[in-house]
């Protein structure tokens, strides 16, 4: 698993989780501070996220509650779209 301290003016507002496998890039977590949502910092971190994945030849996938909808239509919004589901996730992944 790789972490990664997501920085504005040498403060932490957010963090990314990434763990590659044989088949795509899982994208664990991607956290921004409340204070910082809405900043384009999120968007920022899925671009780099998404050029890492073309670099490997690799999707991008990810699970989401369901209850989060804001967060399920920030992944729609940059592209991802929805594979499978349960009563509790969404599955995510970049087209």
């Amino acid at each position: 698993v790789e972490f990664l301290i997501v920085e504005r003016s040498d403060e932490a507002v957010g963090v990314v989780a990434l763990v590659v496998q044989s088949d795509h890039l899982k994208l664990n977590q991607l956290f921004i501070h409340p204070d910082q949502q809405g900043s384009g910092i999120g968007s920022e971190c899925l671009r780099l996220i998404m050029e890492r994945a073309t670099e490997l030849s690799l999707p991008v996938r990810l699970k989401c509650m369901r209850i989060n909808v804001r967060a399920v239509e920030f992944y729609e919004q940059h592209g991802f779209r929805i594979t499978s589901e349960d009563d509790v996730y969404f599955r995510l992944e970049s087209e």
